[in-house]
């Protein structure tokens, strides 16, 4: 794929970080079992995105976990997100979470959950992926937190709402 993309003049977006964890209940927990999984998934993206010049990665932090009060898993998955910029950031990659509208067990769903877990992060090997087609089901108001947050922001997807469809002037947003 790195050679293709190169011949091509083209770079790769985002690919996902994805130990078998992302959809169901995982770094929500602190569990050492899940910790492990992603930190090894994350040395294992170092190879793959050097071997595809890539620059990005998505990060979905798994479901809610239900036994667990929200600030808990909060600190959990911050915990997990240093881990993952300490191997990350050297090489000069960068971990894009994505909150997404279309699971509601996910545990990352807003832009401003995400922009909360980055800051405390501290590193700028962790940001957002905003999709604005997610974003738009889920908060609204997007240009108002584009403007907000967008030093938090290292990666952009647009879609259509409704039906994830080309933005024209039949959609919610039209710019």
């Amino acid at each position: 794929i790195g050679n293709t993309l190169a011949k091509l003049s083209m770079t790769m977006g985002v690919f996902v970080v994805e130990g078998g964890d992302n959809w169901k209940v995982s770094l929500t927990t602190g569990k050492k079992e899940f910790l492990d999984t992603f930190v090894k998934t994350c040395e294992k993206s170092v190879e793959l995105a050097k071997r595809v010049n890539a620059t990005w990665m998505t990060v979905v932090p798994g479901y809610f976990e239900r036994t667990l009060p929200v600030e808990i898993q909060t600190a959990n998955v911050i915990e997990a997100m240093k881990r993952g910029a300490s191997i990350l950031e050297p090489h000069g990659l960068v971990m894009v979470m994505e909150p997404l509208s279309d699971n509601p067990d996910l545990f990352l769903r807003t832009a401003a959950q995400s922009f909360m877990i980055c800051k405390s992060v501290a590193s700028p090997a962790c940001k957002t992926l905003y999709d604005i087609y997610h974003m738009q089901i889920m908060e609204g108001d997007v240009i108002a937190t584009i403007k907000a947050s967008h030093q938090y922001f290292a990666h952009y997807h647009t879609g259509g709402v409704p039906g994830r469809n080309e933005i024209d002037n039949s959609q919610e947003l039209y710019y």
